[in-house]
């Protein structure tokens, strides 16, 4: 009867980790994409010839490169 509730728990808690490796997989996803986006926004407010820096979460700033 032990057994059982050992193999049960062991069940439990590797199913529970499965979970949450599969919630941090996407929360991982979600800020790649986040930052993929940023940087595209960023470059076609400022153009080719500047690089766009984000001073927080809603103001950009573009530098402009000296040849």
């Amino acid at each position: 009867m032990k057994l059982t509730y050992w193999i049960l728990a062991l069940l439990i808690t590797l199913g529970v980790g499965h979970i949450a490796a599969q919630a941090s997989t996407e929360a991982d996803l979600e800020d790649a994409a986040a930052l993929s986006s940023r940087e595209f926004a960023g470059q076609a407010m400022c153009g080719p010839h500047a690089t766009a820096v984000w001073t927080d979460d809603k103001s950009l700033e573009c530098l402009r490169n000296l040849p």
